[in-house]
């Protein structure tokens, strides 16, 4: 980077209010174009590329967000580092396990048949809506979440079986939810109003939960009837990991964080409280489609892109599922079926939902 472009300017603070100074170094960096910021008694240093962003805006940014950052308390910190962990712990997981495995191979405990039922177990009653509500209720009486329990025990199992496929998978899942965050908090200070909630996770819109319950239905029916045919317990586990909903719903909770990521980075945009509101905004301003207000318009197209994304999730899950389900009933072997539908996570993810990602569709953007 050429460090002539690189420009400076000081930011006079109100006094008596120390604590500015200290928010604004912390959250300046976080601002695309800006380099450093350093505290000044009450003034505040900015050193900025001057070819991604200008003094006047950066002016702006501090009249409009340095008093909604004010609010920003030691919680909401507490609250990004800890999101920052969820995806920090499984990456150096994958890295030691991945060492391990090339150098010594996997161990007989991580073959054991009971910890494979173990995992089999979770990841059922973490896709399937109504088995889940059971850990929802767990999850209250121990004074957590349910995310939160059964992230655990995927990541206590997953070091058990040595697998490293359920590592990649929770490192992609929890980055985009901490990127998710962070943008919130950066999108808060620079609208000068909470226009997110930055500790909310997105919900699954109704066309998920159609997909999932019409899966839950298919899976109980097809799992029970090869019970009772084959006599056969891990075939019947098979059936029900390759019948999971949990490739659609993962995928398209992915999508969802991704637009509203480019939402709170992008000013052309309309300011939306959520992944749930960008995906209906299309529907809901559906009389204005003709409307001459570019960032209306903007917002409209950002999420009917997200609605054919979910949509096309759901479509090639359905499919990935219907081959699986195949594979459980002919091979018979769960750990088979539980590996592909891990790998089938991860190209979805890479492929269908972050390399082509939803991009603005106006080119000033």
């Amino acid at each position: 980077m050429n460090h002539y472009c690189f420009q400076r300017i000081r930011i006079q603070l109100p006094e008596k209010k120390g604590e500015l100074s200290t928010i604004a170094t912390n959250w300046f960096p976080s601002v695309d174009g800006i380099i450093r910021a350093e505290r000044q008694n009450n003034r505040v240093l900015v050193i900025y590329d001057n070819r991604k962003i200008r003094a006047w805006q950066i002016l702006q940014i501090a009249d409009l967000g340095l008093s909604s950052m004010a609010t920003l308390t030691a919680k909401e910190e507490h609250f990004l580092k800890r999101t920052r962990v969820n995806y920090t712990l499984p990456a150096v997981m994958l890295a030691g396990l991945s060492a391990k495995r090339l150098l010594m191979g996997r161990s007989k405990l991580a073959q054991n048949l009971v910890i494979f039922q173990l995992a089999t177990l979770v990841s059922v009653f973490s896709g399937y809506p109504e088995l889940r509500r059971h850990i929802q209720r767990l999850a209250y009486r121990l004074e957590t979440t349910d995310d939160r329990l059964l992230a655990s025990l995927a990541l206590g199992i997953a070091v058990l079986r040595e697998s490293t496929t359920v590592f990649f998978v929770l490192m992609l899942l929890n980055y985009n939810a901490h990127y998710k965050h962070r943008q919130t908090l950066v999108a808060i200070a620079e609208a000068g109003e909470d226009i997110a909630a930055y500790d909310k996770e997105n919900r699954a819109p109704e066309t998920v939960g159609a997909y999932e319950a019409k899966m839950t239905k298919l899976a109980f029916l097809a799992a029970g009837l090869t019970a009772f045919f084959t006599r056969d317990p891990l075939r019947t586990n098979a059936v029900l990991l390759a019948l999971n909903p949990r490739i659609g719903a993962l995928t398209s909770k992915y999508a969802m964080n991704q637009a509203e990521i480019i939402a709170h980075e992008n000013c052309h945009f309309i300011p939306v409280t959520s992944g749930e509101k960008l995906y209906d905004f299309a529907k809901d301003h559906s009389s204005q489609k003709n409307s001459a207000d570019e960032a209306l318009q903007a917002t409209m197209a950002l999420s009917q892109q997200l609605q054919h994304r979910v949509a096309s999730n759901l479509k090639t899950a359905t499919g990935i599922q219907l081959l699986l389900t195949i594979a459980a009933l002919f091979k018979e072997t769960a750990g088979a079926v539980n590996r592909m539908s891990d790998a089938a996570i991860i190209a979805m993810l890479l492929f269908f939902n972050h390399k082509n990602k939803l991009v603005p569709t106006d080119k000033k953007n």
